[in-house]
């Protein structure tokens, strides 16, 4: 699923028109690695920087986000510690929080500026997605698909509250 950025108008047309680009995004990021034909790399979501010169795909499948420049071309990639269910930028842009595993839920913090996973992970429910981060960016909410419930972190203690 493709997110539609929240800092673009809310028009039809300019709805229709990012789900076009961010549709050609997607492909560019499976063409950047077509030459690992053998390899299927997943991708399953898109997250774009405010700025718009940054954009995160999560890799379900290469346990990996792929970023890309505005041009869509692959900059570099971000290796995770387990299958990827979804993920969402902090409203500063510092901090990408992916939700990883299955009966291990977790959630994973990456530096952006680094562009890497912090050591520090925030353990959740069964199978973790849909995050959301809080508008003051105090908290982080995240479903827990078989444990039929929602984890409330607080990202100042990054713990559930």
């Amino acid at each position: 699923m493709c997110r539609i950025p929240h800092f673009l108008p809310n028009t039809w047309t300019s709805k229709a028109l990012t789900i076009v680009a961010l549709t050609a995004i997607c492909l560019a990021a499976s063409a950047a690695h077509a030459n690992q034909a053998t390899k299927y790399i997943g991708p399953s979501d898109v997250v774009v920087s405010k700025d718009a010169k940054t954009i995160y795909v999560l890799c379900k499948d290469a346990q990996q986000v792929m970023l890309l420049d505005s041009a869509g071309k692959a900059t570099g990639t971000i290796k995770l510690p387990s299958e990827p269910t979804g993920f969402v930028l902090s409203p500063d842009g510092k901090t990408l929080y992916v939700t990883c595993g299955v009966a291990d839920g977790r959630v994973c913090l990456i530096d952006t500026a680094a562009r890497k996973v912090s050591d520090k992970q925030i353990a959740v429910g069964h199978t973790p997605c849909g995050p959301s981060v809080s508008p003051d960016s105090k908290r982080l909410y995240v479903c827990n698909r078989f444990n039929n419930d929602v984890s409330v972190i607080d990202l100042a203690a990054a713990k559930q509250i």
